[in-house]
This record gives C-alpha cells, sequence and structure tokens, in this order.
C-alpha cells in the first residue's frame, strides 16, 4: 500500500468512528427515548382531555337542568295566570 493511502485511512477513521457511534447512539437511545417520551406525554394529554371533557359535560349538564327548571317555573306561571283569568271571566 502507498503511504499516502494509508494517511487518508487514517485520518478519516476518526470521522467514521464519530458517524458509526452517532448512529449506534441514536438507534438505541435517543430515538427511543424520544418515543417513551412522546408516548408518556401522550398519555398524559388524553387524561387530561378526558378530565376537561368530563368536567364540561357535567358544567353542560347542570345548565341544562338549570334551564329545564327556569323553564318549568315560567310555563307554571303562564297556566297559573291564564287559569286566574280564565276564573275572572267566569
Amino acid at each position: 500500500m502507498e503511504p499516502e493511502i494509508l494517511a487518508n485511512l487514517a485520518g478519516n477513521l476518526g470521522a467514521v468512528g464519530f458517524v458509526s457511534w452517532l448512529a449506534h447512539r441514536l438507534t438505541t437511545r435517543t430515538i427511543p427515548d424520544m418515543a417513551k417520551s412522546f408516548g408518556d406525554a401522550y398519555v398524559c394529554q388524553r387524561k387530561d382531555f378526558r378530565d376537561a371533557l368530563d368536567q364540561q359535560r357535567n358544567d353542560f349538564q347542570e345548565f341544562h337542568k338549570r334551564e329545564l327548571e327556569a323553564h318549568a317555573t315560567r310555563l307554571q306561571a303562564v297556566m297559573d295566570r291564564c287559569l286566574a283569568g280564565d276564573r275572572k271571566n267566569k
């Protein structure tokens, strides 16, 4: 082998070693850690969403119940006035 080829191989050995280490690091640690972190965050977000949805559903049910009661009260008042008017006319 020529000395220039050996010098080029020795000069590139550090770069090849670094790229190999980086590829190994990414595939064995970084990407799995990112995937686990994403999965954990997804579960947490899903729980937060469900909690918010349950709270909104409860708020709407309470609002609906109050509106039904208010409507029944107004309807009863109208019916009482109508009946009172019918009694006066008789």
